[in-house]
């Protein structure tokens, strides 16, 4: 939890999203087990460019909507997490309004939700309906109009069953998914000790 406050406290206006990345602590060993990403506003995640990238360039602003993920593993159990911040504006401190704040309370409504439904019995789409039904009541649809590091992305979004030494397991929840998508995504009934 300490390398992720350092990373919030890494991001401020003005800043390089690679150097935001970098910074902090140097003790540690970078993308062991997940790399440190910045992505801002409408990269959706995994922003890590190396230095040769024209993303290494991006430039965090007053306003930005910046995520901030990082992971750290035990014994190939990997542990990832993350934190969306707003680059506060000359003047406005912590408050966020408008459509941004719409948007992150959405996204922590949607969080709790998914919290909540994974559990024994519970199926894989109950959290992706949720989700949806929790955005639409705010105005929004997951990853809209966002770009992906490797520019591939079309819509959905994919959430893996993580196990020792495998952090993109076969078993998933997709967020926002086209019919193809859809169809081509297991249902899962969730289980004790397995997702």
């Amino acid at each position: 939890m300490l390398s992720l406050k350092r990373r919030l406290e890494k991001c401020t206006k003005g800043k390089r999203s690679r150097k935001a990345c970098i910074q902090g602590t140097p003790q540690l060993i970078q993308g062991i087990a997940f790399p440190t990403a910045i992505s801002p506003n409408n990269t959706v995640a995994h922003l890590s460019p190396i230095a040769s990238e024209p993303e290494a360039e991006i430039t965090l602003k007053a306003g930005d909507v910046v995520k901030i993920s990082l992971g750290a593993h035990i014994d190939g159990f990997a542990g990832v997490l993350a934190d969306t911040i707003v680059i506060p504006e000359e003047g406005a401190g912590d408050i966020v309004t408008g459509r941004k704040a719409d948007v992150l309370m959405a996204a922590w409504l949607a969080s709790e939700a998914a919290i909540r439904l994974v559990k024994p019995g519970n199926k894989n789409y109950a959290v992706t309906d949720a989700v949806a039904k929790i955005a639409a009541a705010f105005g929004c649809k997951p990853l809209e109009g966002m770009s992906s590091y490797d520019r591939s992305l079309t819509l959905g979004m994919l959430s893996h069953q993580q196990a020792r030494n495998e952090i993109a397991g076969k078993k998933t929840i997709i967020l926002n998914p086209t019919t193809e998508q859809k169809n081509g995504t297991e249902v899962v009934t969730f289980a004790e000790g397995v997702f």
